[in-house]
């Protein structure tokens, strides 16, 4: 059973909730896999956020970058942990 499905029956057996086709949308979440693995993230919600104080129109600007920090699970630790990536 991949981790998807784990995920699936866990939520399945917490909320009423079915699944008929691919998670798109989870609790605010949008979800997406792609080939390195799982991409979340709120898109949808931020651009509601800036439409709700009507700054959808206004210019962005660049922002400081944080390196992201990605998690691989280690099967003979049966953990989560940092993988370290090249810079």
């Amino acid at each position: 059973m991949t981790l998807c499905e784990d995920f699936s029956k866990l939520m399945q057996a917490k909320f009423e909730m079915s699944m008929m086709e691919e998670l798109k949308f989870f609790l605010g979440l949008q979800i997406k896999k792609i080939d390195e693995g799982i991409y979340i993230h709120q898109t949808k919600y931020v651009k509601e956020l800036l439409k709700k104080f009507k700054m959808d129109d206004a210019s962005p600007i660049k922002t400081p970058y944080i390196q992201p920090v990605y998690l691989d699970w280690t099967k003979n630790q049966s953990r989560w942990m940092k993988r370290h990536t090249e810079e």
